[in-house]
């Protein structure tokens, strides 16, 4: 591999150079992620008030209320989902780097470049 940079491998494409978004697309990601954002935390206080409930109706009062379980379980698939897109924008998403770092050559190519930190 001789005139290679070191890590890099022969047949990768050479790195794009970033894109520049206008600054509405910017300021309206900045402000879709803060909305996101404070909607994953009030699913969180709303989650842990639910669960609160059923434990309460169900241990003290020995009376369970039935729809506790249904919602709980909805909410937690909305904050996890939720949660995930929050985590990627942070560059916090160390599942997804893991997986791209212990896959194959060609699914690196097909990942988003600059989509994890550092660029990689």
């Amino acid at each position: 591999m001789t005139g290679q940079p070191h890590g890099s491998h022969p047949l990768a494409p050479p790195p794009t150079p970033p894109v520049i978004a206008p600054s509405w697309v910017v300021a309206a990601d900045n402000d879709v992620g803060v909305v996101v954002e404070f909607i994953a935390a009030l699913l969180v206080v709303v989650e842990v008030l639910v669960l609160l409930a059923a434990v309460a109706s169900r241990y003290l009062f020995h009376n369970p209320l039935v729809w506790t379980d249904e919602l709980a379980l909805l909410l937690f698939i909305w904050l996890a989902m939720l949660g995930a897109g929050v985590a990627f924008r942070r560059g916090a998403a160390t599942g997804m780097a893991w997986s791209l770092t212990q896959s194959g050559f060609s699914a690196q190519l097909a990942a988003p470049t600059g989509s994890l930190p550092g660029g990689r």
